[in-house]
């Protein structure tokens, strides 16, 4: 049920949250990773071997959502500079 729930939130409502935006990502990032932390501790399945695939799906999960908030996130303006052109080079 609590899986249903999942879905219904990062499908159904997260769409009206600032549709396209970083804050869009945000919300559906910390709601993943609450999520994950709590079937965590609560360990619903009677399998371990359930829980801990429940657990790579939903660590899956949270790194889309914060690696999609990395590509989102405009990078800092380009300055002139010893320090900001070796940052650079180094990124």
């Amino acid at each position: 049920m609590v899986e249903a729930w999942k879905k219904l939130f990062l499908v159904g409502f997260a769409v009206l949250i600032s549709p396209g935006s970083i804050l869009q990502l945000v919300v559906s990032f910390i709601f993943a990773l609450i999520y994950m932390l709590l079937t965590g501790a609560a360990r619903p399945f009677k399998d371990d071997g359930d829980d801990y695939f429940a657990q790579a799906c939903s660590f899956g999960l949270v790194s889309v959502f914060f690696f999609s908030i990395i590509l989102k996130v405009p990078p800092p303006p380009l300055k002139t500079g010893y320090l900001y052109v070796c940052y650079y080079l180094y990124l």
